[in-house]
């Protein structure tokens, strides 16, 4: 069985396309969101509406919990969100879980945003941090996003997996990440996907909207100061 995690997709709907769309020639299974659907970029009623469309398992994100909770500020990306957003979009993001618990083959998997017990925790790779949450949980398998800096390891038996960032990466490119998880009975390989996307295409818009140059900079380069 094949499954995919995609996460941190800020409103960029041309990532999450090209990303549907390569995860549909992989034969997946099945597909999980790890949240961060809105702020940043222009399209959250787009990206939101494709997320429901394809009947996406999906938690909420840190970016997703403040704009249903009226934290932003004034001439942000976010406040931008909050305005354009649908009713019913900002309802369905308000009845997101905060983590998602399946099992596969007899191993269970968890699913977080940040860390397992804060949606603002960074779960960076390798650290005395991650390896201490990753042992006090009882998961075989974590999944986390939030960093936007995708990544696999094993501790102590466990898999630990980082999917990345659809829509907003930090690997010193502009193309997207996602992990794919590959389990049965007998292994569990892991597969940190690069993908490139039309770019250009955000970058017009975040333009045409009067983003600020320094987030068009970072969508150009996949680096944030």
């Amino acid at each position: 069985m094949k499954i995919a995690f995609i996460s941190d997709i800020h409103s960029n709907i041309y990532a999450l396309e090209s990303v549907l769309e390569d995860i549909s020639k992989r034969g997946i299974d099945e597909v999980y969101c790890l949240g961060d659907l809105t702020s940043y970029h222009c399209f959250p009623n787009e990206v939101i509406d494709s997320i429901r469309t394809n009947n996406i398992p999906t938690i909420i994100g840190n970016n997703d919990l403040d704009i249903v909770e009226g934290r932003v500020r004034e001439g942000s990306p976010k406040e931008w969100n909050v305005k354009v957003l649908t009713d019913e979009n900002l309802q369905w993001l308000k009845n997101l879980p905060a983590e998602i618990e399946i099992e596969k083959y007899g191993k269970s998997i968890k699913l977080v945003h940040g860390s397992t017990r804060k949606i603002t925790e960074y779960m960076h790779e390798g650290t005395e941090l991650t390896n201490k949450l990753v042992l006090e949980d009882a998961a075989d398998i974590l999944v986390s996003a939030h960093t936007h800096l995708p990544y696999f390891y094993r501790h102590h038996g466990k898999l630990v997996i980082n999917c990345g960032s659809v829509g907003k990466p930090k690997i010193g490119s502009p193309n997207a990440t996602y992990a794919v998880l590959d389990i049965d009975e007998n292994r569990e390989n892991v597969e940190i996907i690069e993908l490139e996307y039309p770019f250009e295409k955000l970058v017009e818009a975040l333009r045409f909207n009067n983003f600020s140059e320094k987030l068009i900079d970072e969508v150009q380069t996949g680096l944030v100061d």
